[in-house]
């Protein structure tokens, strides 16, 4: 009876639909556009990885305070961030945190 049991559950787990979202990608040349936050210079990081796959295109911004003034890091947010969500949206496919602190981030009200 339970091989009866576990036989029919594999069966209705192999011909029921997959519920998946196909993967975003840049439309003009296929390759997945990461915006990656966090400290990706100078220590171990994802962003070592990211940069050489050619299926990847990664912007990175400093937003780790870990031994960088506060002052650097709010220049690279402001310089480097999308402005708005929309741009966001559009521009990237993946957003990667690697400790990025809170402070880094403009509070707006």
């Amino acid at each position: 009876m339970r091989r009866a049991i576990l036989l029919l559950a594999v069966l209705m787990v192999c011909i029921s639909p997959v519920l998946a979202r196909e993967l975003k990608r840049d439309p003009e040349t296929g390759v997945i556009r990461i915006i990656y936050i966090g400290m990706p210079f100078g220590a171990p990081s994802p962003y070592q990885v990211f940069r050489y796959d050619p299926l990847l295109s990664t912007l990175p911004i400093q937003g780790n305070m870990w031994g960088i003034a506060p002052a650097l890091i709010k220049r690279s947010m402001r310089l480097y961030m999308p402005r708005t969500k929309k741009d966001l949206v559009e521009r990237f496919d993946i957003v990667g945190l690697d400790d990025a602190s809170y402070m880094s981030f403009r509070h707006r009200p």
